[in-house]
């Protein structure tokens, strides 16, 4: 997609990755509550994805197993970009950077809560308390 650009976010990128995560999980994101402790955390990478300066992806990156696996979790696409190839190009640049840092990188892991994106209501009988 032209006129794409990736960067790192830090602490000042809250807005945009809220703007990002616009009706992610029907509303129970959990990003928003972890963004700025991530962005701290040692061997995670937060990616932005812009497009002409604004937010329009974002995508974590972990690296775990003594750098031979990378955690790759909450990786998003803004509404108005879905269906364009942006998570797939932010995908293959944060993997690329990934393994530029870590050389002895082998494995790639994708992380999802499922029971987010299940909208039916849970009850004890599925192991999980209400």
């Amino acid at each position: 997609m032209e006129g794409l650009h990736f960067r790192e976010a830090g602490h000042e990128d809250y807005q945009a990755m809220l703007r990002v995560s616009e009706g992610v999980h029907n509303g129970c994101d959990f990003l928003p509550a972890l963004f700025q402790r991530w962005v701290d955390q040692r061997n995670r990478t937060i990616l932005l994805a812009e497009l002409e300066g604004i937010a329009v992806g974002l995508i974590s990156t972990y690296i775990v197993d003594g750098g031979e696996t990378v955690l790759v979790q909450a990786w998003r696409v803004h509404p108005c970009c879905r269906g364009k190839g942006v998570g797939r190009l932010l995908r293959q640049f944060a993997i690329n950077q990934a393994r530029q840092r870590y050389p002895r990188l082998r494995r790639q892991r994708y992380s999802e809560n499922a029971a987010i994106f299940d909208s039916k209501p849970r009850t004890i009988t599925d192991g999980v308390r209400e």
